[in-house]
């Protein structure tokens, strides 16, 4: 019975410390600053030696602790992103939210300078004309030059903290 009893708690001790620790994160997704539903969303995490496949479920999209750098690749309703590498795993790991976006158009967003009052004779006028505000009514601001050439815009930010955040975006020029 001991023997039995010894096995039995040995399997338990095993079972539990190789399980892994999960990030959960909310995902919002974005058409020109505009809430939109998430009808599907794929996720993956490239390591060097491992890829993680995201789970996306009641809202929230959940994967395992990440311990080295990574890629994400990010497919919401068939707007693609794929980041550089992240050397920063506290953003993955952080239980945080993420925005998700599309912009299209920027003549339907806010800069900076016209929510701070900024006006076009202000020397901070070119300076802060260059950020949007990519989901309405926040201060969630993206940066984009030469904005007029720009067909669609694809970002994500992840927001672990109130004083910090991660924004990775692509452009797609137009020709």
């Amino acid at each position: 019975m001991r023997k039995l009893y010894l096995i039995l708690c040995f399997s338990v001790l095993n079972l539990f410390s190789q399980q892994k620790e999960f990030s959960s994160h909310e995902v919002e997704f974005f058409v020109d600053g505009k809430s939109k539903k998430i009808r599907k969303l794929e996720a993956q995490i490239l390591t060097k030696n491992d890829t993680l496949i995201g789970e996306f479920k009641d809202g929230k999209l959940i994967f395992p602790f990440i311990k080295e750098p990574f890629i994400l690749k990010m497919k919401v309703n068939n707007q693609t992103l794929s980041s550089n590498e992240i050397e920063n795993i506290h953003f993955i790991n952080s239980n945080s939210k993420m925005l998700f976006g599309k912009v299209k158009n920027f003549k339907k967003l806010e800069s900076a300078a016209l929510k701070n009052g900024t006006e076009e004779t202000d020397l901070d006028w070119i300076k802060y004309s260059n950020f949007f505000c990519v989901v309405n009514g926040s201060n969630y601001f993206i940066k984009v030059n030469n904005w007029t050439k720009i067909k669609k815009l694809i970002f994500v930010i992840i927001n672990p903290q109130k004083s910090s955040m991660l924004t990775i975006q692509q452009e797609v020029s137009k020709k």
